[in-house]
């Protein structure tokens, strides 16, 4: 059994469990907020207890957002975890999201089955029908920076596995994100996918203060992830363009350096004008 300790009062301690269930336990040096598995069902509060393990607010501490996923290809949607990476919201953050949620329930899933289930429904909407590859951009901001990075790779690794198993052709991409950054997004009405997907193409290192962002709010998915593509192939070949003239200044000075070591070698080589040889008529004028 896994659960958070919401409360702890002398040898006692509530603990959350996955389900919402709250719990009372015996205190084992515990802190308030600890992730702890134990084996057994502890036996459940008396009702007396409940409420004064209930009285800091323990039992609310279950739908307390800790993680936010969004996931978008356009549609885009946005998932909010709990500690326990279990849904307590989902919503549609454009118009195509919104029609993609209705009538779905996601809450109390985990999000790897919310996620799943979200590819299925994509599927079943003909999202992938087209001959071009999708390509499904995760971005993860949680308060626990280890448990952003292990949702966004889990999550990657296992949709991955499953879009295989179905047959489909969609490329996904993982990216981490601190709060500042989806405060940013959230402030200029873009998902974490958009803000990412739009410094991307951009420029990552451009200041933000400088990027155009209303000229890129209304592109699709497609549209932002192809121009950071172009971005970084037109980057890569001016990069590769000025390897190549400084590759041939390299050459062409090192060519003429040996030329001039040639030239100056063979002057320190020859023979002064005149040297080693009788001036004409200095025999003659002897023999006079």
């Amino acid at each position: 059994m896994k659960g958070i300790i919401t409360e702890i009062r002398g040898r006692k301690a509530a603990l959350l469990k996955e389900n919402g269930e709250l719990v009372q336990v015996s205190n084992r040096g515990y802190r308030v907020g600890q992730e702890v598995r134990r084996n057994g069902a502890p036996a459940l509060a008396s009702a007396a207890a409940a409420a004064v393990l209930l009285f800091g607010g323990g039992g609310a501490a279950y739908a307390l957002p800790y993680t936010h996923v969004t996931m978008d290809m356009n549609p885009s949607v946005e998932y909010t975890l709990n500690i326990f990476d279990r849904v307590i919201a989902a919503e549609g953050l454009d118009e195509e999201g919104m029609a993609l949620l209705e009538g779905l329930d996601f809450r109390n899933l985990t999000i790897d089955e919310a996620a799943a289930a979200l590819v299925e429904e994509l599927e079943a909407d003909g999202y992938f029908q087209d001959e071009a590859e999708d390509e499904l951009l995760i971005a993860v901001e949680s308060q626990g920076e280890d448990r952003q990075l292990q949702v966004a790779t889990r999550l990657q690794e296992m949709l991955e596995q499953k879009i295989q198993n179905r047959g489909l052709e969609m490329a996904i991409m993982a990216v981490t994100m601190n709060q500042e950054q989806r405060q940013e997004a959230l402030g200029m009405g873009l998902s974490m996918g958009q803000y990412y997907a739009i410094r991307q193409a951009a420029g990552p290192d451009k200041d933000p203060a400088d990027i155009p962002w209303n000229q890129y709010k209304d592109m699709t998915m497609k549209e932002l992830q192809d121009l950071a593509k172009e971005r970084v192939r037109t980057e890569t070949e001016v990069k590769e363009g000025q390897g190549q003239m400084e590759e041939v200044r390299t050459r062409t000075e090192n060519q003429t350096d040996t030329e001039t070591q040639t030239k100056t070698q063979t002057q320190l080589q020859a023979p002064e004008s005149g040297a080693g040889t009788a001036p004409q008529g200095a025999a003659g004028g002897q023999g006079r």
